[in-house]
């Protein structure tokens, strides 16, 4: 696919673009595939770094102290040692580093020194780790004790890892292996996070394996804001710290998204449908966002940042023990962000404040307690002029013609939350997640309807050619709670797994949101929309009138129990059930009179799981899934009068899942296919309510029956790891067709749409690669890298747009200027690929341009 360079996207033919036409495209992702099969085709005894006397060979290091882990990393890759299982033993441990002249195992010994831990060398050529030998009253050595095995109990923190392959996931419940969760698993770890300078939780988003996204363009949301899907189906279930919050058509789900992603210690996704997890919602993917935490060890992490269109962005982490014994710890994060944008006009600024304390009430019970302020304000806001409800492509990136400086967003959060660990011995633990938040949100933004002419010369519509939209200060409030028991038990002379838990969230809103058009005498006049729209006398700041036009109280809950039994039937074979009791309540007032509008619940719906996992090798697993959900369809009515029965989706997945070098690299492939049954239809015998309306429909209008069906279907593949001593990889590929199975138009025909894609937002093919390499002795400092972006042609809901497929490309460097300090350079949009990023009803606008970011991190 040919760059298009300065040519207006009006001017662009509608084309069947894939992203690997590209010839350099092609050859990068040619030699990337290459270089992936002959990673995972080296000899082990290759991989194994060497001989012996290679291993003898004495040279000088100069590694600073630091966290155990961040230490090892930097040692194996200036030695070219692999360390097996050196993630899970070396959590929380502090090292001096090493500096001087040593051969491996002396270096190695000599920062391990006061660990309690030991390196000892494999018979393959590899590095172990282990606890070293203590001294018993007799001065004899004997083996340290181990109460817990590192295979057993896995910690899922991912912050100090160093690496892009995470340990363990908890958004299953428990801290498990990726291996051993039979659906797609993605974590965007807090060393991928930092490498690739994603500030926000959408950008970290943006570059997750699978996820697709629209520019809302929604003069309501904020600027920033986006919609995300997942195998054909938008994303609008999250949860933080396992606790499910509200969805992402919310504010909550909104705020989530567009918050800093520096609170957070790494960023799960499960693909496809999760009723287990959360109950209702879409088939596609359940985002869970795991905070920070105090470490056991003083830490002060320092960020300033300078970026293109004068983006400006400075941070602070503290972490502090705060008592003597340590059973206190406190972690601070505080950051500023002020930033233009690449068109015209529009403005922002977030601050935020993070804090939160861990006290440990005994040797086995935690409690974590902390908070949240987050603030964002936005000015002179970006605006669409629309014509036949299709925005005018003709201005170039930097324009913004409609903007007007007296439009902003305002809005702002505060949440609390506790969370309560206790394990009652090494067996069974319990835990328990609350949270409580508050955001309040007021705009003023316009949007600007033509309906004839010719560019640039238009006419404003007759009715609404400009509209104010606007809300009054209008406030929402979210609860959730999570807890379960998480335990292993003894049946048969085997060893098995059982989650027990319930949770329960709660969102009360306010919306006071009106419209108007202050400008009616220029209604149905013609325009110069290049020139005309640049002078700010044109439409000057209007006057809000007293009315509220619309305004709603809405009370939503969901709630339910869910469990979960994963049975060792034989040693390579474990078999997963699972089911969720859910429970579903929707209330919506009207804000004047209080008058009740919907009273909508669902009681007692059953969401089942299954799964199976076969251990093929100690790396390699198999494993095949079942997993349903279902979407209530409120305000829809059958002929008896009764409430249609809710959408019911399944997911059924097979895949193979490895782990490589102790856990250093992660690799999984999956089929896929969710069939989605009982969609709206309407009854046949009523097709016209104007003639004769549905008796069962209390409105008056039509009656619906469950007969509509989808299909999604596709594979994925992803690689998220250390490939070979220093390179560091995260790579998705995901290809993905959807088509509308059934649907019936009101004389029970098929309509235009039955056969066709039901989701032409979701490319059918999607590549997100990021790759970085560390080099070994004299530059050992040095990192360089960078990543691609690509997917297939897309179009927006209506068919209003179509964007042909597209490559953005990315570069990367940091150098380790001392022990503390370290420097970073990002480059996005390389060749500077001009794209559209469509949104709903061909709303959108241009993407980002080429952009530089320079980042200073301190750590110490």
């Amino acid at each position: 696919m040919s760059r298009t360079g300065s040519t207006r996207l009006a001017r662009q033919p509608a084309r069947t673009h894939t992203f690997a036409r590209h010839p350099l495209a092609l050859a990068l992702q040619l030699a990337l595939t290459g270089g992936l099969l002959a990673t995972l085709a080296w000899p082990a005894e290759a991989r194994a770094q060497g001989t012996a006397t290679e291993q003898a060979v004495a040279r000088r290091y100069d590694i600073p102290a630091g966290p155990l882990s961040a230490v090892l990393t930097q040692f194996a890759t200036e030695a070219g040692i692999f360390l097996a299982g050196a993630s899970e033993l070396a959590q929380g441990r502090q090292s001096s580093g090493v500096h001087g002249t040593y051969d491996v195992q002396g270096a190695l010994d000599a920062l391990l020194a006061g660990t309690g831990l030991e390196a000892f060398r494999q018979t393959d050529g590899k590095y172990g780790l282990r606890p070293a030998p203590v001294i018993d009253k007799r001065g004899e050595a004997v083996l340290a004790p181990v109460a817990v095995t590192a295979e057993r109990v896995r910690d899922a923190v991912s912050e100090g890892s160093g690496s892009y392959a995470a340990r363990a996931a908890s958004i299953a419940k428990g801290n498990q292996r990726l291996k051993d969760i039979p659906q797609s698993v993605s974590v965007m770890t807090r060393q991928r996070i930092d490498d690739q300078n994603l500030a926000t939780v959408n950008e970290v988003l943006l570059e997750a394996t699978g996820i697709a996204s629209v520019q809302t363009g929604n003069p309501q949301g904020e600027g920033r804001s986006s919609t995300y899907f997942s195998r054909g189906y938008q994303i609008e279930n999250y949860m933080i710290n396992g606790a499910p919050v509200n969805t992402g058509r919310g504010e909550y789900g909104d705020s989530i998204a567009n918050g800093s992603s520096g609170i957070y210690d790494r960023v799960e996704i499960l693909r496809g449908a999760a009723g287990l997890l959360v109950g209702n919602g879409q088939p596609g993917a359940v985002i869970n966002l795991e905070r920070k935490r105090p470490l056991a060890q003083d830490q002060t992490g320092l960020l300033f940042s300078v970026a293109s269109w004068d983006k400006y962005r400075v941070e602070g982490d503290v972490s502090r023990v705060l008592n003597e014994s340590g059973s206190v710890r406190g972690r601070l994060v505080a950051s500023y962000e002020d930033s233009d944008r690449f068109w015209k006009l529009t403005n922002s600024k977030s601050p935020l404040l993070y804090g939160v304390l861990d006290i440990d009430l005994g040797s086995r019970t935690t409690l974590s307690i902390g908070g949240l302020y987050e603030k964002y304000k936005e000015t002179g806001r970006w605006a669409t002029i629309l014509q036949g409800d299709k925005p005018l492509p003709n201005f170039s990136r930097s324009d913004n013609p409609a903007g007007r400086d007296w439009t902003y967003y305002d809005k702002e959060s505060k949440e609390y939350f506790a969370t309560l660990e206790h394990q009652f011995n090494d067996d069974w633990k319990a835990r328990a997640n609350f949270t409580h938040q508050t955001s309040t949100v007021e705009f003023k933004s316009h949007t600007i309807y033509v309906s004839a002419g010719t560019w640039p010369n238009y006419q404003l519509r007759q009715s609404n050619g400009l509209q104010v939209l606007y809300r009054l200060p209008s406030d929402t409030t979210n609860i959730a709670f999570d807890g379960n028991v998480v335990g292993n038990f003894e049946l048969f002379g085997r060893a098995h797994e059982l989650v027990a838990g319930a949770n329960w969230f709660n969102t009360k809103s306010e919306n006071y949101t009106n419209w108007f058009y202050p400008w009616q005498d220029r209604h149905n006049t013609f325009i110069d929309v290049r020139e005309g729209l640049n002078d700010s006398d044109y439409l000057p700041d209007p006057a809000i009138p007293d009315t509220v036009r619309r305004g709603d109280k809405v009370d939503s809950s969901r709630y339910g129990a869910y469990s979960t039994l994963r049975l060792s039937l034989a040693d390579p074979l474990k078999l997963i059930l699972g089911a969720r009791l859910s429970y579903y309540d929707h209330e919506v007032r009207n804000w004047q009179t209080g008058v009740l509008t919907q009273d909508r619940h669902v009681d007692a719906e059953l969401t089942p799981f299954a799964g199976i996992v076969y251990e093929l090798t100690d790396q390699w697993s198999a494993y095949g899934s079942y997993a349903d959900i279902f979407n209530p369809q409120f305000g829809q009515y059958t002929a008896s009068g009764g409430s249609l029965d809710p959408v019911i989706g399944a997911n059924y997945e097979l895949g193979i899942k490895g782990e490589l070098y102790g856990g250093a690299l992660n690799l999984s492939a999956a089929l896929f296919r969710i069939d989605e049954t009982g969609r709206a239809q309407v009854d046949p015998r009523w097709p016209d309510a104007n003639v004769e309306p549905c008796p069962g429909n209390p409105t008056g209008g039509v009656c619906h029956y469950n007969g509509g069906e989808r299909r999604s279907e596709g594979v994925e593949v992803e690689v998220n790891g250390e490939l070979l001593p220093g390179w560091q990889a995260g790579i998705g590929y995901t290809y993905n067709t959807t088509k509308v199975v059934k649907d019936r138009n009101n004389f029970d025909l098929p309509t235009n749409a039955q056969g066709k894609p039901y989701s032409q937002q979701t490319p059918r093919h999607l590549l997100r690669a990021w790759s970085t390499y560390r080099f070994s002795g004299d530059w050992a400092r040095l990192r360089v890298g960078g990543g691609v972006s690509a997917q297939s042609e897309t179009a927006d809901n209506w068919n209003y747009r179509t964007e042909p497929g597209r490559s953005v490309w990315s570069l990367f460097g940091a150098y380790e200027i001392d022990r503390i300090w370290s420097v970073a350079a990002n480059i996005n949009n390389v060749f500077d690929k001009e794209y559209y990023l469509t949104g709903s009803a061909g709303i959108g606008r241009w993407g980002e341009p080429r952009s530089i970011s320079v980042s200073l991190r301190g750590k110490f």
